[in-house]
């Protein structure tokens, strides 16, 4: 067996954990009136690769490693069909040991950032980027068709149909199983490594059957806990408090809500390892 020095933490997650949302607080343009008088109706817009070096300077996975000298492994940045499209099913393909081990090596503590369901289906969200992913992108699209008659009326008459029959078919019980045994079964495979839940959402999961869920306070998720600090873009962001459009509100954590979720995480760890002494 392979040895290990188990200096990485690796941080499993979707656009929270890759940093989401940060170039709308440190881009300047963002701050810019005349920019976003001109531009704002589009935002939050497709993310872009410029975006990722406020992602990487300000998210919580790498505030977390820097303050217990590990190095940071971010799902978001490593490459491998299925990986990072969301946590539940980045958990199942780094199951598959033949292909993905290498994500695991050197890993110590791994970050699951357990958030709401998202769909993703290959044949449908890979060949096309319009298709929803969250709850909220999903109301989103049903709420504001295109004008009638259009070509995008065409694509947004059936991409809403293949959203209505995705959530009529959905099982939320049979979904939270899933969750639970995906993440038992890849604890299993890694008795060194140990596995932290960081619960975003207040997902309805088997918790007699996961433990390890990182302490959150009186609030037990994360997202809930931003919203009362306000520190979510939406409430602080020049780009939806002033005289602009846009196209929804940006609910990702701001850089203080980033701090935030980092010093939480930071402090269960402490806790273990100095139990551990």
């Amino acid at each position: 067996m392979k040895e290990t020095n188990q200096s990485k933490i690796l941080f499993i997650g979707a656009s929270n954990t890759a940093g989401f949302g940060l170039e709308i607080e440190f881009d300047p343009k963002y701050q810019d009136d005349e920019w976003l008088k001109k531009n704002s109706k589009g935002i939050p817009f497709l993310r872009q690769e410029e975006d990722k070096y406020y992602w990487k300077k300000y998210r919580f996975s790498v505030l977390v490693c820097k303050e217990l000298g590990y190095e940071e492994s971010n799902i978001s940045d490593l490459k491998g069909e299925g990986i990072g499209q969301n946590s539940v099913t980045t958990c199942w393909m780094l199951q598959n040991q033949e292909r993905f081990s290498e994500f695991m090596e050197d890993v110590k503590y791994v970050i699951f950032e357990l958030s709401g369901i998202r769909w993703y289906d290959e044949d449908l969200h890979g060949k096309n980027d319009k298709y929803p992913n969250t709850v909220k992108e999903m109301i989103n699209i049903l709420d504001n068709p295109p004008e009638f008659g259009t070509p995008e009326w065409e694509e947004w008459g059936e991409i809403q149909q293949d959203t209505l029959n995705w959530l009529q078919e959905l099982d939320i019980d049979a979904h939270d199983k899933e969750i639970t045994d995906r993440f038992k079964n890849l604890q299993s495979l890694y008795p060194d490594v140990t596995f932290l839940i960081l619960d975003w959402n207040g997902g309805k999961y088997n918790e007699e059957r996961i433990d390890n869920v990182i302490d959150l306070g009186e609030i037990s998720n994360v997202y809930v806990n931003l919203q009362k600090r306000k520190l979510c873009l939406y409430q602080t962001e020049k780009a939806f408090n002033g005289d602009y459009e846009y196209a929804y509100k940006d609910e990702h954590p701001n850089s203080e809500g980033h701090r935030w979720v980092a010093s939480k995480i930071i402090q269960y760890i402490k806790n273990l390892e100095n139990t551990k002494i």
